[in-house]
């Protein structure tokens, strides 16, 4: 139990002695300190903090709010990461990833204070995040004033049980930036001096700007499959709307050229292929990249996990078809392409007036970076089926079936926006109270063991068969002695 003391040298102060906390109350707000000089300081000090007036306009709006002044800790941060990476027996085996540690601290290290806000309304929680970068710095930078998109750009995708669905518009020169920075860092190991081609390396960092430069734009969804377990491996269905899709697919195949060439180069060997035109599925030709696991300089376990995601096979496919203008699929395992195509065509657009993302956009900024809503119920039955293939248990085993079942009673859709300007990233996450009432509620249907998580018409698992046996004899020896008497 703790307990304070006051302090009989400076009356009206507390400390806490196996705690090492020093407070001192007043009448409207408590100040809790590590070192009682510094209490005893920062207690002379004039009353009243001035924010910046982001920070400001947060509190004012908050029900409960928090704010962090980075730039006064981060410093003594920033040497102990350092001092903790150059003390790290991997990274110091690998020179190129430790470089690529060192400057994401840098970055880190960048950021000047950090608020976070609670609001509480009559259909859910808005969390808020905020965090200023340094003026000046590489990072202020990052956060520069990207273009904006708004929800209504999920207007083309299909209506329909969703899974997850986002879209975005960024900066495409801060995104490449990133990238070419990251493979830089990796390429500059010295123990890939004589093995690292310089116009291989140009050309990768070439290919991946221009991905990125067409890719400054778009919106996406993910639906569940027919089977969400099925033998045959791990099904993914994802449909998007892309503005510069057509030329994307068209720089595909240079892009996986060179990224397999230097990555096997580097040692890493992820050999990746891309094949246009590799098929048609109802008359619309697919394009297919096929990565080749057998191949793959990986841990024993890795390997065996991703060759259970597919069902055995020792190659990792995406088929990738245009649909029409303003829908293309992405699609991972057998059957997949075909289930996508069907629910396109079959299925109205207009995923952006679905009654959950609509809940939570409201709650949301109405301009934004990055939007995302995640369907949490379907996501988390899709998610089992996932898991279960991963451990080797193709088939909807009871375990997976009394999960499912509990899963499909959650309701709600959590919506996440970001906006980067201004040297300044905002996040905010919506939770609407229907998802907590139904959280509630299979928590409380869990704790009461696992029958109560059952789908209708489900039964409990029989008794292994020689337990029966041996109970049978019991009951067959009891009737035997009882008839003796």
């Amino acid at each position: 139990m703790m307990s304070a003391v006051e302090d009989a040298a400076a009356p009206g102060t507390w400390s806490v002695p196996d705690k090492g906390m020093f407070l001192k109350p007043f009448p409207k707000h408590l100040l809790l300190c590590n070192s009682a000089p510094a209490l005893a300081k920062v207690s002379g000090l004039p009353k009243g903090i001035k924010l910046a007036e982001p920070d400001q306009q947060l509190f004012d709006k908050a029900d409960a709010a928090l704010f962090f002044k980075l730039e006064k800790v981060l410093p003594a941060f920033r040497e102990k990461m350092k001092t903790g990476l150059t003390q790290d027996a991997q990274l110091n085996q690998n020179p190129g990833m430790a470089s690529l540690m060192n400057i994401a601290v840098d970055r880190l290290c960048e950021l000047q204070n950090l608020s976070a806000a609670l609001r509480l309304a009559n259909n859910g929680i808005n969390l808020q995040i905020e965090t200023q970068a340094q003026p000046g710095t590489v990072m202020a930078n990052y956060l520069s004033n990207h273009p904006k998109t708004g929800v209504a750009s999920l207007a083309n995708l299909p209506t329909g049980n969703f899974l997850t669905a986002a879209a975005f518009k960024w900066d495409p020169k801060v995104a490449a930036n990133l990238i070419n920075t990251a493979v830089d860092a990796m390429s500059g190991d010295p123990q890939l001096a004589g093995k690292l081609k310089a116009d291989d390396l140009n050309d990768l960092k070439k290919q991946l700007t221009q991905l990125f430069s067409q890719l400054d734009s778009g919106s996406v969804a993910m639906y569940p499959p027919a089977n969400p377990n099925p033998a045959g491996g791990m099904q993914m269905i994802s449909i998007g709307d892309y503005p510069n899709i057509k030329q994307i697919l068209k720089n595909a195949q240079s892009l996986s050229a060179a990224f397999t060439k230097v990555s096997g180069q580097m040692g890493t060997k992820v050999p990746l292929t891309f094949t246009p035109n590799a098929g048609k599925v109802e008359n619309l030709s697919y394009d297919e990249a096929i990565m080749d696991l057998s191949q793959m300089n990986v841990p024993a376990e890795s390997a065996q996990a991703m060759t259970m995601l597919t069902g055995g096979k020792n190659t990792m496919s995406k088929q990738i078809c245009i649909i029409n203008e303003h829908q293309t699929a992405a699609c991972t395992g057998e059957g997949a392409l075909q289930q996508a195509i069907t629910l396109a065509k079959n299925n109205p657009t207009g995923l952006d007036k679905d009654a959950n993302i609509a809940q939570a956009a409201a709650n949301l900024p109405s301009q934004a970076n990055v939007y995302a809503f995640i369907n949490i119920g379907p996501y988390m039955q899709s998610m089992m089926g996932m898991m279960s293939n991963m451990q080797g248990q193709p088939g909807m085993n009871p375990m997976v079936m009394m999960m499912t079942g509990m899963f499909s009673q959650i309701q709600g859709t959590v919506g996440m926006s970001a906006i980067l300007e201004n040297g300044r990233a905002r996040g905010e996450i919506f939770v609407p109270g229907d998802l907590i009432k139904s959280l509630a509620a299979v928590g409380m249907q869990a704790a009461m063991g696992p029958q109560a998580g059952m789908q209708p018409g489900m039964e409990p698992a029989m008794e292994p068969e020689e337990n029966q046996s041996e109970d049978m004899d019991e009951s067959d020896m009891d009737e035997s002695e009882d008839s003796t008497f």
